[in-house]
């Protein structure tokens, strides 16, 4: 690296000329609507030559995972209670989302 006085010859000032960019910008904004018609077309044929989800690594099985046990544990402990009200707040708030 040189420290030089010269100034530089290509800058790019934003609108309110409060962001300065030094040397030839690499994108620039295109208001051309074809042009986004084109970027989303490219990007679902990028999307489409995805390669396929690999197999499970382990067969499916049914598993029981015995809830009633789970629950029973589970009764009266304030700690899980405040999770899962927090739970089923956010399945509220957020429908489609659950994640339990």
């Amino acid at each position: 690296m040189q420290k030089t006085n010269d100034r530089p010859q290509v800058y790019e000032l934003d609108g309110a000329a409060e962001i300065c960019g030094l040397g030839e910008p690499y994108l620039k904004r295109v208001q051309d609507k074809g042009t986004e018609e084109a970027v989303v077309a490219l990007e679902k044929g990028s999307a489409s030559k995805r390669a396929p989800n690999p197999d499970p690594p382990f067969a499916p099985s049914n598993l029981d995972w015995h809830m009633d046990d789970i629950n029973r544990l589970e009764a009266g402990n304030k700690i899980i209670e405040a999770v899962r009200r927090r739970q089923r707040e956010f399945a509220q708030k957020y429908p489609g989302r659950e994640i339990f």
